[in-house]
Order: structure tokens, then C-alpha cells, then sequence
């Protein structure tokens, strides 16, 4: 390989095959000139989740920290093979991610002309181009998520009551997990008891569009309408936590979610402003 090109392939996360849903999500760069390897990621994924409701990334950050210790490692190594066109992608697949069926794949390699007399430059220009819409700078604002509704309830919890210290007892527990069936189970990340088992899940509606509101409220009355006959059987009852989006545009499409949600038995909403009274009436019940 001529030392005035560069050679790089893209970590995609591909979250459905079928609909070709997919995003970049990391790059291989690879220069002869050099004869090292890099491996760029953005370090916050607050745009995937954004996209995808079920993304794994502890998952997608675990191969992170194994792609860059792979590189490191090659990187040091004094018999570095000069990694060629015809086998980058046999590097890639014996030394980084095997080619399956998951849901993390590098792509084809592509060519870039080393103009410069910097690797850090062009690495900074290729990741500006594929993740600068990962980056801080692009979002408009800070949108609040389900785990700082989670985070918020917990604390209301300790500020009303500081004895209890947000421990489990017989009455309050974390996360619960509920099998719907042999193959199906379904987590709640609080539960206390009164009359009921209250479970708890927080639903935060601060998202980016239209689509997504959409899709998430679709994705949980499924949910808590298979979950119907397990409540019956079990007197559950399913606290939702509800945040709005900031964006008033997609207040429409809330208003339609929220009454989507409360269609099924046994679902109770609990919207932002009424977390506080919420949180003394779990404390009335397990203190």
C-alpha cells in the first residue's frame, strides 16, 4: 500500500437489518505512512439512545475499551504486519469483531488520501465528519431522561424521609424483575407495597421527535397490556413516571401517548410535578 493513503472502516450499530436502520458509531483508521492503527468513538452515545429505545451501550462501550486495548496493543508491538487493502478486513475479523449476526459490524474499507503531514489532523477532520452530532455542542439543550426521573424520585424519598435511607425492607424493593412468561421478563426499578405492589418505572417524554415519542409510548402499552393478567393474578399495579418533552411541538403527540398509556388496567401515571406527593405516599406505605 502507497504511503499517501490512508485506509479506514466504520463501527456501525445497526439496529434493525430488515429496515437498514443503522448509525456510525465508531472508525479504524489505519495509516502506512506510520504504520499505526487509531480507533475513534464519540465519547457520549446521548444521540443513539435518543434513537433507539433498547440500545445497549454498556455493551457498545465494553467493545470500545476492547478495541482500544487490541490497538494499543498491535500499536506497541514491534512486528506489526503492514496491514494492506486485502487484509484490514481479516485484521478486523480475527483481532476485533468476528462478522455475525450482531448488531455492532464494521463496514467495507474505504481510501483516503494522506495530504497532510499530520495523522491528527485528518483524524480529527474524519471525526468531525461521521460524530460531531454526538457531541454537546449540537444539542440544543440538556433533556431530562428516564434515569433523572429515577434519580429525582429516590432522592424526594430521602430529603422526606432521611431515616430510610432508600434501603430495601420487606416493603420497598429494587429492581424487581417480573416474568411474563419462560422466555419473557420484564424489570421495574422500584416496588413498594400498600394494598397493592406498587411497581415502579420511569417514562421520560423529553425526547427529539415526533417519531420517538411515538414509538415509546407504543413499545409500553404493549407492554403493560401483555402484563394485564399477571397484574390480576399478583394485585401489581404499574406507577409511571412521567416527564414531558420540552419541545412544544411534540406536546400534541404527548397529550396522545399519555392517553394511549392509560388505557391499560393497572397502569397509574405520575407526572413530574406530582413526584413529591408521590414519593410521601410511598413512605406513608412502607414506613
Amino acid at each position: 500500500m502507497t504511503t499517501n493513503i490512508y485506509t479506514y472502516s466504520l463501527l456501525q450499530y445497526r439496529h434493525s437489518q430488515a429496515l437498514g436502520e443503522v448509525l456510525n458509531v465508531g472508525l479504524l483508521v489505519y495509516f502506512p505512512v506510520s504504520n499505526k492503527l487509531h480507533f475513534l468513538h464519540p465519547d457520549r452515545l446521548a444521540r443513539l439512545r435518543l434513537a433507539y429505545l433498547d440500545v445497549p451501550e454498556k455493551t457498545i462501550r465494553a467493545y470500545f475499551q476492547k478495541f482500544n486495548a487490541v490497538i494499543e496493543r498491535y500499536n506497541k508491538s514491534v512486528d506489526l504486519f503492514e496491514i494492506k487493502a486485502d487484509n484490514l478486513d481479516a485484521f478486523i475479523k480475527t483481532q476485533l469483531l468476528p462478522e455475525d449476526a450482531s448488531s455492532l459490524q464494521f463496514g467495507a474499507y474505504r481510501t483516503g488520501l494522506f495530504y497532510s503531514g499530520s495523522p491528527e489532523k485528518i483524524l480529527t477532520q474524519l471525526y468531525n465528519l461521521y460524530f460531531i452530532f454526538f457531541s454537546d455542542k449540537v444539542q440544543s439543550k440538556q433533556r431530562l431522561d428516564d434515569q433523572y426521573l429515577l434519580r429525582q424520585y429516590k432522592q424526594l424519598l430521602k430529603n422526606i424521609e432521611s431515616e430510610l435511607g432508600v434501603s430495601e425492607t420487606d416493603k420497598l424493593k429494587f429492581d424487581v424483575v417480573i416474568p411474563a412468561n419462560d422466555s419473557f421478563k420484564f424489570r421495574f426499578d422500584v416496588g413498594w407495597h400498600k394494598d397493592d405492589f406498587h411497581l415502579v418505572k420511569p417514562l421520560s417524554f423529553d425526547l427529539n421527535s415526533r417519531e420517538s415519542v411515538q414509538a415509546k409510548a407504543l413499545q409500553y402499552f404493549g407492554q403493560f397490556t401483555g402484563l394485564e393478567h399477571i397484574a390480576d393474578r399478583n394485585n401489581y399495579q404499574f406507577d409511571l413516571l412521567i416527564a414531558p418533552p420540552s419541545d412544544k411541538a411534540l406536546f400534541k403527540i404527548f397529550d396522545a401517548s399519555i392517553k394511549l398509556l392509560e388505557e391499560p388496567k393497572h397502569v397509574q401515571l405520575i407526572e413530574q410535578k406530582d413526584l413529591q406527593s408521590y414519593s410521601l405516599q410511598t413512605i406513608s406505605a412502607i414506613a
